[in-house]
């Protein structure tokens, strides 16, 4: 296997990125390095993997999901949007060709085929450096298998609870969640408003004092639990100083992420197929 790493050669775009003078010809040519590349290996869409949201999502990605599959001239603009320091961030895969983009300028491009690059066109506004890397098969991860259909909505519903709570993650990323309160009859309703491939945990009776969160995280932070069906959320990744910190926002409650894994599905596409594929983490 070979991995190449694509930079700008010029270390202004690389600081600056699309408002620096020479980010015109960085793009021109990596635009074309990368239609090249993916020509060579007859690579011709690419799948969506652990997509990122961690800033408000444009309405244009508002429907993508993991497990999309988009056309390479498609992919390419992705690319060349998250080169320029853009989200929603993701790993673009097939069986022959892995990319992935650092938020600065960076593009690593991981393939099969040893001696493809010699057959393409490096520019001058590009920096390359090839290294031959491992063909060692991964470690597979073990992906939740449980499907949120009929039956899950069902045993979510009659599960005897005072507080039932359900997070639907859709990517990774502070901005790649939405929490719902589910009590009462209200489960069968949320279950018609989470979307295809998002993974949903369902939370029985969850511990939500802010006092037993540990400061490092990651959790959540939670607003009012009566109300409206959804619930206003801020993600706490790397944890907090002080939880008297986010108190004074405003915060009532808060939740481990371990608790968040302990009853967990996937949400089909409409013809009942899981394509959303979630690792459950070590």
């Amino acid at each position: 296997m070979i991995e190449v790493t694509v930079a700008p050669s010029d270390e202004e775009v690389g600081l600056g990125l699309s408002g620096t003078s020479g980010w015109v010809a960085f793009e021109r040519d990596l635009r074309r390095f990368l239609a090249e590349f993916a020509s060579v290996i007859h690579v011709d869409g690419l799948e969506v993997t652990e997509l990122f949201a961690g800033e408000p999502v444009e309405s244009a990605f508002a429907n993508v999901r993991n497990g999309l599959i988009v056309p390479l001239g498609a992919g390419i603009d992705w690319v060349v949007r998250m080169c320029s320091g853009r989200g929603p961030y993701c790993i673009l895969v097939s069986s022959m060709l892995k990319i992935e983009c650092s938020w600065d300028g960076v593009v690593v491009l991981t393939a099969t085929e040893r001696d493809v690059a010699a057959s393409v066109t490096i520019g001058p506004s590009l920096d390359v450096v090839l290294r031959e890397v491992a063909g060692e098969a991964e470690r597979p991860l073990r992906s939740v298998e449980t499907v949120a259909d009929e039956a899950f909505w069902s045993s979510v519903a009659e599960a005897p609870a005072k507080v039932k709570l359900l997070r639907e993650r859709w990517a990774y990323g502070k901005f790649g969640t939405h929490w719902f309160d589910i009590n009462g009859e209200l489960a069968p309703r949320v279950g018609l408003l989470v979307q295809p491939r998002s993974m949903v945990s369902v939370l029985i009776d969850p511990r939500l004092e802010l006092d037993h969160l540990h400061l490092d995280g990651p959790f959540t932070a939670l607003g009012d639990l009566s109300g409206s069906v959804e619930v206003l959320h801020e993600d706490f990744p790397f944890g907090v100083d002080s939880i008297d910190d986010i108190k004074k926002e405003g915060w009532r409650f808060g939740v481990d992420e371990r608790e968040t894994w302990r009853w967990v599905a996937v949400v089909p596409d409409p013809d009942g197929v899981v394509r959303g594929r979630w690792p459950v983490p070590d």
